[in-house]
């Protein structure tokens, strides 16, 4: 028993995980620990339960082990001797991976998400300040204040039509002071 306990000592399955030989009685014929060998009755264990039932010689199943813990394992019945190898790993630990995984992937859509709200406020900002400048502009226009101009500080389509606003104002301004020029040489 010593040298099929040394095989199923060096299977290694993480941290958790353990590989064993259960007879038919569902006694251990090889564990880690060697005074649960033939001594130690585990037949209640849903997973060996199954292995000996006869209708699977093996499969690979989430269940709960011995112990009471779910557990992923992989089960084979071996018919020449009638034993089961049993290969199992707490869940814990065989979902870690997939769990930081999400978190990694949980972690990188909130970096990415205030990336992209981030840059689309710096873009709708930039984008809208000549516009809000122009409102500006007029309001203080309307307000009756004719030498305010619009800052023009790029060639597109919100430059052009400020550079188009300020000759506008540049010719009413011109229009005015001609026609106040002609009033006041008509009141003469």
């Amino acid at each position: 028993l010593e040298a099929i306990n040394s095989i199923t000592d060096n299977i290694r399955v993480g941290s958790t995980g353990e590989a064993y030989l259960v007879d038919r009685n569902g006694l251990f014929v090889t564990h880690k620990d060697r005074f649960s060998v033939l001594s130690k009755d585990v037949s209640t264990a849903p997973a060996i339960k199954r292995l000996f039932n006869g209708e699977e010689l093996d499969f690979v199943a989430e269940m709960k082990d011995y112990r009471g813990i779910p557990v992923m394992g992989a089960y084979k019945y071996l018919p020449d001797l009638g034993w089961g190898l049993v290969v199992e790993q707490d869940r814990s630990e065989s979902f870690k991976p997939v769990a930081d995984l999400a978190l990694s992937f949980l972690f990188l859509l909130v970096i990415s998400s205030i990336l992209i709200a981030g840059t689309a406020y710096y873009l709708t900002a930039r984008n809208l300040r000549p516009l809000f400048l122009l409102k500006s502009t007029i309001e203080k226009i309307r307000g009756g204040d004719l030498t305010t101009r619009f800052p023009v500080e790029k060639d597109d389509e919100i430059g052009l039509t400020g550079a188009v606003f300020n000759e506008m104002l540049d010719k009413l301004q011109a229009t005015q002071k001609s026609l106040e020029g002609k009033v006041e040489a008509s009141d003469k």
